[in-house]
């Protein structure tokens, strides 16, 4: 897995706002064909990021996101992030203009696109809609725009004893490493390493290391990984308990994520 790396100074932002050239609705599609890093940045839209034919990584201060599958993600006007894009993956940017369309919510957040608000912000990048038409789909997609009850986030350590840790497990998910291991390889003891990760990510150690596997295993999926080998990838001996790992974590089956 490769994290965005943030680099020491923002990047500047956006100088103008986004032109909306028809609504209030805006729609961007790229596609990269190479593994692309967005530096920190923010817009003055509101912006739902999704992806295509894989996994969009996105770090939102300390939060680390995987947008993939139907799970898109919700950004808010003036929310600064970084991103890394895999090659092969097609992003799709919807932009909300801010004045015009309120914020779903304050907070960065998942949304499910469904089959139907995949269509509508499809239908919403032609010009050839008037006005009457535009008017009544954006209202259908601001409808549809709800944060998911379960989002999966990553909450990324900072201390220096840590740090180093989360990295390398998120690099080789499958690695066997478990709690005990990773105490003696720093020094502590199991009790403090659970301490530590509680305080600064909300999660013990092993609960923490289960949730940084689902994700990664998120990423196979979207490329196309049946349900063993995504299961394998992050160090699952058997389907089924890699099963029960990823709905603890996410709410549904590996199997539900990847017919999405």
């Amino acid at each position: 897995m490769s994290l965005p790396k943030t680099p020491d100074l923002l990047a500047a932002s956006v100088k103008q706002p986004y032109r909306f050239p028809w609504g209030r609705i805006f729609g961007e599609l790229d596609q990269y064909s190479e593994e692309t890093r967005w530096p920190d940045h923010f817009h003055p839209t509101h912006e739902l990021l999704w992806a295509q034919g894989g996994a969009i990584t996105v770090l939102v201060g300390r939060r680390l996101w995987t947008v993939a599958g139907s799970q898109a993600l919700w950004i808010p006007a003036g929310t600064v992030y970084s991103g890394t894009v895999p090659a092969g993956v097609t992003s799709r940017a919807t932009f909300f203009d801010p004045d015009h369309t309120p914020a779903r919510t304050e907070e960065p957040a998942s949304v499910e696109v469904t089959p139907l608000l995949g269509q509508l912000l499809e239908h919403l990048r032609t010009g050839e809609l008037d006005e009457g038409e535009r008017h009544r789909a954006e209202a259908v997609v601001m409808d549809l725009v709800r944060p998911v009850p379960q989002p999966v986030i990553l909450q990324m350590p900072t201390h220096e004893l840590i740090a180093g840790a989360a990295e390398q497990i998120l690099a080789d998910p499958a690695a066997s490493h478990g709690l005990d291991s990773w105490a003696d390889r720093l020094g502590v003891s199991s009790r403090t390493l659970t301490r530590l990760y509680r305080n600064e990510t909300g999660m013990g150690f092993r609960g923490w290391v289960t949730t940084a596997r689902v994700k990664c295993s998120i990423e196979s999926l979207a490329e196309g990984a049946s349900v063993a080998e995504a299961g394998r990838s992050v160090g699952y001996a058997t389907t089924s308990a890699f099963g029960v790992a990823f709905r603890r974590v996410t709410g549904m089956t590996p199997g539900e994520f990847r017919h999405e």
